[in-house]
């Protein structure tokens, strides 16, 4: 349950490709700790906690979990993480390493994506099994271009498309600028960009709800599929560079 789902949402960002000049950079934020709730049809079914923090050798660490709760977690005690080391690179966002761990279920899953930037290649690992595919320019991991939609919206941009590793295969995903909205949320009312991506044919639609006050944060994504809608919602706020909470205004939905 946990696994379709989470996938459905967090594969599904579909985002753009970073490409802002070098001072960019400085005004990205530098840390992150916030907490999501998983709901699908009604059914809170997992958290899912994001975190960014940087590393001493001046990269950064993009991480994920998604935990079953509730009702779900008696059918399925599962856990996903996935973790993107990567570092601004004049004034891009580089990937390095993508790890993917998913346990707890019967479909036990580890894989890695190694960037090699020098020789252009993606060294990928699937439960011990081993690959090599070409890296081109502006590839991101499935997991860290999440920030370069955040990154690009403040740099004034609203449709772009980017390239995305998806183990033996390069994705395109692009996404479009639909309206403003502005939103209750865990911290209160939040006005957000809305920004849309739609597969011709197939039924699927995402919209993405970015804050524009909080470095254009996702607070908000909804995808729906086969008539099923599942969303990911913010619930719970703890760290963000500049976010100051406005006077008795809690930081989650507690």
């Amino acid at each position: 349950m946990l696994t379709l789902t989470y996938r459905a949402v967090v594969s599904l960002w579909l985002v753009l490709v970073l490409a802002a000049p070098a001072d960019g950079a400085s005004a990205f934020p530098k840390h992150f700790d916030l907490r999501y709730i998983l709901n699908r049809q009604g059914l809170d079914i997992a958290e899912v906690h994001w975190r960014l923090a940087p590393l001493k050798d001046r990269g950064f660490r993009y991480s994920s979990r998604s935990q079953t709760i509730g009702l779900a977690k008696l059918f399925r005690d599962e856990q996903i993480t996935e973790v993107s080391d990567w570092r601004f690179d004049q004034g891009r966002l580089q990937s390095l390493r993508y790890q993917y761990s998913r346990t707890g279920g019967k479909r036990r899953r580890q894989a890695q994506a190694r960037f090699d930037w020098a020789k252009g290649s993606i060294h990928n690992s699937l439960n011990g099994r081993q690959w090599t595919i070409p890296l081109p320019a502006n590839t991101y991991d499935k997991l860290n271009y999440l920030l370069a939609l955040m990154h690009d919206l403040d740099q004034g941009l609203r449709v772009a498309q980017f390239l995305v590793a998806d183990g033996a295969k390069l994705k395109v995903y692009k996404l479009r600028y639909l309206n403003e909205q502005r939103i209750e949320t865990a911290i209160g009312p939040v006005q957000c960009l809305v920004l849309e991506r739609s597969v011709p044919g197939s039924g699927r639609i995402t919209r993405v709800w970015a804050a524009k006050a909080l470095h254009y944060l996702p607070l908000k994504i909804e995808h729906t599929e086969k008539g099923e809608t599942v969303t990911l919602t913010l619930s719970k706020l703890t760290a963000l560079d500049g976010y100051q909470p406005a006077d008795g205004q809690a930081t989650s939905a507690d």
